[in-house]
């Protein structure tokens, strides 16, 4: 593993700079998504999280389902070393809030099938004192109120980090909390890495 690559999001700048036009996503309906345009999303998301203040370290709840835009969505928040929390889009209000708390959300990212879910975790989170207020971004609806538009993102941000550090948390993976509270997995950019090289040795 070649320490010039930092995290898996740079991996998809090398992809899309030698195989531009080579298909790297196939969504509903066969829809394709070129290495290109994978790259293109993916720093303009980065960009836009540094507009929107979050740095290094912040965490980013993405409950977006198998989307094209949760690829971005948890591609750019480890080019800007943030932290990707992945939620269950389908889970109820009262769970998400859980986990946005013990994870010490800054930001939850919604579709249209978690949207009211969320909605109502950032509402039950609020309410309570001495907990931080939980931003949300929404994807492929209409937003309200303070929310943020996906598309709307800033795109006039300053520069992404430069040097990132392979050792630094990337990924909090909840389980599913059958036996109890769901609790996070730690999970490092070397780790994400080693885990992409393992699955590429196997014939």
């Amino acid at each position: 593993m070649p320490d010039a690559v930092p995290d898996l999001s740079a991996w998809v700048a090398g992809a899309a700079a030698e195989h531009p036009d080579a298909v790297a996503l196939v969504g509903p309906e066969g829809v394709e998504t070129t290495w290109a345009d994978l790259e293109q999303e993916v720093e303009r998301v980065a960009r836009g999280l540094v507009g929107l203040g979050l740095v290094a370290g912040h965490r980013v709840g993405i409950a977006l389902g198998n989307t094209r835009e949760f690829v971005a969505a948890y591609l750019a928040a480890l080019r800007v070393q943030a932290v990707a929390v992945p939620l269950n889009h389908r889970a109820t209000a009262e769970e998400l809030a859980g986990v946005l708390d013990d994870a010490g959300c800054r930001l939850a990212m919604a579709g249209p099938e978690s949207l009211d879910a969320v909605r109502r975790a950032r509402d039950l989170l609020a309410a309570e004192p001495g907990v931080p207020g939980v931003r949300v971004l929404v994807v492929g609806a209409a937003a309200e109120g303070d929310e943020l538009a996906w598309e709307a993102l800033p795109t006039s941000a300053g520069d992404l980090p430069g040097a990132r550090d392979p050792e630094r948390l990337a990924v909090l993976l909840y389980t599913s909390g059958a036996s109890g509270r769901p609790k996070g997995a730690m999970l490092s950019h070397r780790a994400l890495l080693a885990n992409v090289e393992q699955v590429a040795r196997v014939d």
